[in-house]
């Protein structure tokens, strides 16, 4: 009886729901995340397993998640929860790494976050993140040899030039005095670059961004001089006429406006509202092709869309070195386009679901410069098929074909080739007879090669190689050749109406509707209106006669339509009132009707 009692009590315990209670894993540090693992769908687990790992602030749970993004949000989420900065260090992406320690630049101990990550170059842009979260240049001594790089973003990041001097690279040190100079408004880093247009420029920059013009009177070339007074302004005026608009978001307008146009950066620090300020940045570092500036932005992703388009217009790489993964290739793959370098693209090693950097790198330049044996450099199968495709197409280059894996895509490759070309023994590389067989067909109709057509197996294909090259070549013993009436009716009335010759259309004999419409079309365009005469049906040969007239143009033409010689007068004038009734329809012409015999047709056509 017990018994019995017991396992009614289980069942209503199962029954209420209580079954993931007797399950619970007692050593889950995170309850809420238990009922995640009986979930099938994984996107739904994912967002189970974030969900529970913020709700209790644990990073060990975020482990759980099998989606890269969606992992790297989770610990982002649960570091910010916990304003524990090590977290950060566990997120992949690391664009999102940045965004996460910045949010918490107090919140750990650089050094001995960094020390926790493996040794090499993870390491080393641990302590490169470290230096410019906490400005502080002694991380960047524990770079190894990226220090210079180090220091150079620590120099931008805390628009400090000071900190150039300890740059011991001697063109990494020239170019964060120029870059830092700007960013501080400091035109005494100016006098420190060494190259006097750089120089100069520099001092340019720095006078517009002060809106001070005494400092363009320390620049000795009178072309730069003269550009600066004008610079410095036309930034006075325009700045104090925005500033005099008393609505903000119109006042925020007309500065990011302002500054776009006069290419000025500091104009932007007028602005109020953020999001506008940091596209105002953005704007103007893509037009004057300063990566400085883009280190203004706050936004991490917009900053880095920032450097990828300066970078790329300036055709160079350094910037490219501020940014890692697939953020950095994304920047080298758009400087090795731009400046048409291949082998920038041998440095790329980030591989996608869908495609590779290096790829898209390699495939771009070869379809740009037309250099076919770039393609080899392709890894991807489809990517690699897609690179030759487009060059054999593009150059006819039969060679390019050759290396095509996708059959279909060869064949069609070689066809191109040899159309462009206008050589038929580029055709003997396809296998498939069809396709063959077409190849030799469009190349004979280009060519005018006769005897091409002879080697055509297949009827159809070699008829339509005839059809091709005698409308091509013009010439009819060619047409004669064809044997299906399908194609060779349509070469038939080409070639009538071509040599001017309606007698050809008597060759149409299955269907002599299709040969007086042939006569017909050739007499219209020849004007010959003797060739009317010989179609024999009434109708035919009344719209002919209506048709050839109405072309010349004489309305009159219809009286000259032979009487069928036939006892029944209505059926004697049927062509001619066929003609009379077209003549009026085209020529809008009511009157016309007055001369049709038959009594139905002139009632329906008036």
């Amino acid at each position: 009886m017990r018994e019995i009692i017991g396992l009614f009590i289980l069942f209503l315990i199962l029954s209420s729901g209580c079954l993931d209670a007797l399950f619970v894993d007692p050593n889950a540090k995170n309850p809420n995340a238990v009922a995640c693992a009986a979930l099938t769908d994984s996107a739904s687990k994912d967002n189970c397993y974030r969900d529970a790992a913020i709700q209790g602030k644990d990073e060990q749970t975020c482990l759980n998640v099998s989606n890269a993004s969606t992992r790297d949000d989770c610990l982002k989420n649960v570091a910010l929860a916990e304003s524990n900065g090590k977290i950060c260090l566990m997120i992949a992406d690391n664009t999102k790494q940045h965004v996460c320690a910045d949010a918490l630049p107090d919140a750990f101990n650089q050094k001995e976050s960094c020390t926790s990550v493996a040794e090499g170059k993870s390491r080393e842009d641990c302590y490169r993140n470290a230096a410019r979260i906490t400005k502080n240049d002694a991380y960047c001594y524990l770079t190894g040899e990226s220090k210079n790089t180090c220091l150079l973003e620590l120099a931008i990041a805390a628009a400090n030039p000071d900190i150039c001097e300890s740059i011991s690279s001697s063109d990494i040190q020239q170019t964060c005095f120029e870059s830092t100079a700007v960013l501080a408004k400091n035109s005494a880093a100016c006098i420190k670059i060494s190259n006097s247009e750089t120089r100069e420029d520099c001092t340019l920059k720095v006078a517009v961004a002060q809106v001070n013009s005494s400092l363009c009177n320390t620049i000795s070339t009178p072309a730069i001089n003269a550009s600066c007074l004008v610079q410095v302004q036309k930034a006075a005026s325009a700045s104090n006429s925005c500033s005099s608009l008393n609505d903000l978001a119109k006042r925020d307008d007309c500065l990011k406006s302002l500054a776009a146009s006069s290419k000025q950066v500091d104009v932007c620090e007028g602005i109020v509202n953020a999001a506008k300020k940091q596209e105002c940045f953005a704007e103007v570092a893509k037009k004057i092709g300063d990566d400085t500036i883009c280190h203004k932005i706050m936004d991490i992703t917009l900053q880095t869309t920032c450097l990828i388009s300066v970078s790329s217009s300036k055709g160079t790489t350094e910037s490219c070195a501020v940014l890692s993964g697939a953020d950095k290739e994304e920047c080298l793959t758009s400087v090795a386009v731009k400046t048409k370098n291949a082998t920038i693209c041998g440095s790329l090693i980030v591989v996608t679901d869908a495609f590779t950097y290096a790829d898209t790198c390699y495939s771009t330049i070869a379809k740009d410069t037309n250099q076919t044996p770039l393609c080899g450099n392709v890894t991807r199968t489809d990517a690699k098929d897609a690179c030759y495709f487009s060059l054999g197409n593009v150059l006819f280059d039969a060679s390019a074909c050759s290396n095509i894996s996708d059959l279909n895509k060869s064949e069609t490759c070689y066809m191109t080739a040899a159309a462009g070309k206008k050589d038929d023994s580029i055709c003997e590389n396809i296998t498939t007879k069809t396709n063959h067989d077409a190849c030799v067909s469009k190349v004979a109709g280009l060519s005018g090669n006769t005897s091409a057509c002879e080697s055509v197996v297949n009827v159809v294909s070699r008829d339509q190689c005839y059809s091709d090259l005698a409308i091509s070549l013009k010439q009819k013993v060619l047409c004669d050749k064809v044997i299906n009436k399908d194609i060779k009716e349509p070469c038939i009335v080409f070639l009538a109406k071509e040599l001017a010759d309606w007698q050809y259309c008597t060759k149409i004999i299955t269907n002599l509707v299709n040969q007086y419409d042939c006569i017909t079309d050739v007499a219209e365009v020849t004007l010959q209106i003797a060739a009317c005469q010989y179609i024999p049906a009434q109708e035919e040969k009344g719209l002919c006669y209506a048709r050839v007239g109405f072309k010349i143009p004489n309305l009159t033409i219809c009286n000259t339509v032979p009487l069928k010689a036939i006892d029944d007068a209505n059926s004697a004038h049927f062509a001619r009132d066929t003609c009379w009734n077209y003549l009026a329809d085209k020529s809008n012409g009511p009157e016309l009707c007055d001369n049709i015999y038959n009594t139905d047709i002139r009632e329906d056509c008036s």
